[in-house]
């Protein structure tokens, strides 16, 4: 019995060494495993990647746009306008402003009227509190009328004139009101003479003029010479007479067969019921007017 236990226990024992043996080779196969992923993720790691960087650049370039067009807005917005007053921020200079203005403009005004009238150089806010001290020391008198509220500068401390020195301020707003009449007639007479300047030719029109007539009279001259010379033989006064006989005899035929024309057209419109007009363009008529034929100049002599 004792033999068969130590032969068994051999046994196991060699199991267990075979085991531990093939265990131990497990191990170290994983461990091999494990080391060549660690350096293939290395190698992988330290090579590049185009494609990867070239998100990376993309997505830092579009960073940097972001952040440049957010810089530009912030630039954009906080730069001040041109033309545009600074803002006023001291409160006792703002409040001497409002308080000049009120007194030079010396007439009642509304709270948002001053902030606009002066620019915007005030806030609502120091605008509010400063005209609330102006009237609490007595420069301003507020009038409320309704919801709406008027403030204007204290009279208490104006100047009360006389009349001798009214009557003499109403004298000089006359003299200033004749002077002003003279200079309004002054003004229109000069504003007249300038619109006929601005219509009279120009120098360049004027040289075109001047050589027009030059040749107009370059050709009466030598029309001149040549009925002085006798070259053209002039109508006698028979023949002169004879003509204007036949022309008047013309013209008088003329006018009767216009006359009897527009009587026959017009008894035709009126039994058509359309205007005049309306036939004439239809059939295709032509008057003495039509045409720029004027019969009273065609007896003229020239």
């Amino acid at each position: 019995m004792a033999g068969k236990r130590k032969r068994a226990a051999a046994v196991v024992e060699e199991n267990d060494e075979e085991c531990g043996g093939v265990g131990e080779e497990e191990s170290k196969n994983t461990q091999e495993s494990t080391k060549e992923e660690q350096n293939s993720e290395k190698e992988e790691e330290a090579s590049p990647k185009p494609k990867e960087k070239k998100k990376t650049t993309k997505k830092k370039e579009t960073t940097k746009k972001a952040s440049s067009s957010s810089t530009a807005g912030k630039k954009s917005t906080a730069a001040p306008k041109k033309g545009s007053k600074p803002v006023i921020k001291s409160e006792s200079e703002a409040r001497n402003m409002i308080l000049e203005y009120m007194k030079a403009q010396n007439r009642p005004y509304s709270l948002q009227q001053v902030i606009d009238n002066l620019g915007g150089q005030i806030k609502k806010a120091m605008a509010t509190k400063c005209i609330d001290k102006l009237e609490s020391d007595g420069e301003l008198i507020l009038k409320a009328n309704g919801k709406q509220k008027l403030w204007y500068r204290n009279q208490a401390d104006l100047e009360v004139l006389s009349k001798d020195e009214l009557k003499e301020i109403d004298n000089e707003i006359k003299e200033i009101q004749k002077d002003l009449a003279a200079v309004k007639s002054e003004n229109q007479k000069l504003s007249s003479e300038l619109a006929r300047i601005q219509k009279a030719p120009t120098t360049e029109q004027l040289e075109t003029i001047v050589e027009k007539q030059r040749e107009e009279l370059a050709s009466k001259k030598q029309k001149l010479e040549k009925l002085e010379s006798g070259s053209i033989q002039l109508v006698s006064p028979d023949e002169k007479k004879k003509a204007l006989t036949e022309l008047e005899k013309y013209l008088k035929e003329w006018k009767k067969r216009k006359n009897l024309a527009m009587s026959i057209f017009d008894t035709c419109s009126e039994n058509c019921e359309t205007k005049p007009s309306e036939l004439m363009e239809e059939i295709g008529m032509d008057t003495d007017e039509s045409v720029g034929v004027d019969m009273k100049n065609m007896g003229r002599l020239y």
